[in-house]
C-alpha cells in the first residue's frame, strides 16, 4: 500500500472487468466489514450485468455530503437548496430507491432542510405519469435520460398540458440530443446530467453553464483509456477506468 502516493498509481494496478465483478462479488468484500454493517446495493443491470456492490456506512454519508455539489447547482434553477418540490421517476427497487431508503433508516434531517421528495414508478403508462406529475407539480423533475426525453416529448407532440419543472435533471442513461433541444428551447426548461455508477456513486456532474462534466475527483479517480490500455488524449473516445477512493467495504 505505501507504494501508492496519488492516484496515477493506480495505473499499476490489473484492471476489474464488470464481469468479474458480477460474477463474484464476494471475491471484492473485505473481511473487516461485517455484512450487518454495510449495505450491498443491487443494480438493475441496465447494461445488461447486474451487480452487487457493498458499501460501508462512512462512505454512503461521504456520498451524500458530496451530492450537495449537485444541489447547489439546482439551487440556480429552484431558487433554494431545500423544501422545494423533487419527484423521481425510476424503477422500483434501484439504486437510488435502495439509498434513499439507508438514509431515511439512518439519518434524521430536520423537515426546514429536507426537500419535497415524490416517487414515480417507471413502469406506468405515459398518460397516468402526466397525471401525477400535473398533480405533484415538481420543481425538479429526475429520473433516466431517454425515458424523460420520450415521456416529454410525447406530451409535446400530443399537445397535452404538461406542468413544467424548473428543472430536469437526468442520469443512468443519455438523453438523445433531439429531446434534449426540444425541452429547453421548446418548454423551455433547462437540462443538467449526472454520471454515476454503481461502483463508485457519484462520478460527475454538470453545472449551470451544461458544457460539460465536473468530476469529484475525491471522491473517484476516474481515467480514460483506449483498447491498447493507453490514456486517451483530449478528443479522443476511450473506456473508463474508476477507483472508487471512499468506499472501504
Amino acid at each position: 500500500p505505501a507504494d501508492l502516493r496519488s492516484a496515477d498509481d493506480l495505473a499499476a494496478l490489473p484492471l476489474i472487468a464488470g464481469r468479474e465483478l458480477a460474477g463474484s462479488p464476494q471475491r471484492f468484500y473485505s473481511s473487516r466489514y461485517e455484512e450487518a454493517t454495510t449495505l450491498t446495493l443491487h443494480s438493475s443491470g441496465t447494461n445488461g450485468r447486474a451487480k452487487a456492490v457493498r458499501y460501508d456506512r462512512a462512505a454512503l454519508f461521504e456520498a451524500l455530503a458530496h451530492g450537495q455539489r449537485q444541489r447547489a447547482v439546482l439551487a440556480q434553477f429552484t431558487g433554494r437548496r431545500t423544501g422545494y418540490r423533487e419527484m423521481s421517476v425510476i424503477r422500483a427497487g434501484s439504486v437510488a430507491t435502495q439509498m434513499r431508503r439507508f438514509y431515511e433508516t439512518h439519518a434524521w434531517v430536520p423537515r426546514s432542510m429536507d426537500v419535497q421528495r415524490c416517487v414515480l414508478p417507471l413502469e406506468l403508462p405515459f398518460d397516468e405519469m402526466l397525471r401525477r406529475i400535473n398533480e405533484f407539480r415538481p420543481d425538479l423533475l429526475a429520473g433516466y435520460g431517454s425515458h424523460l426525453g420520450a415521456l416529454l416529448r410525447w406530451a409535446w407532440e400530443q399537445g397535452r398540458d404538461l406542468h413544467r419543472p424548473r428543472v430536469i435533471w437526468y442520469g443512468a442513461d443519455a438523453m438523445p440530443p433531439a429531446d434534449r433541444d426540444l425541452i429547453e428551447n421548446r418548454l423551455r426548461v433547462p437540462v443538467l446530467s449526472t454520471y454515476q455508477a454503481d461502483e463508485a456513486l457519484r462520478i460527475g456532474f454538470q453545472c449551470e453553464r451544461r458544457e460539460g462534466f465536473h468530476l469529484s475527483l475525491d471522491d473517484v479517480a476516474v481515467r480514460v483509456l483506449k483498447p491498447d490500455g493507453s490514456p486517451a488524449g483530449p478528443g479522443e473516445q476511450g473506456e473508463i477506468v474508476i477507483s472508487n477512493l471512499s468506499n472501504r467495504a
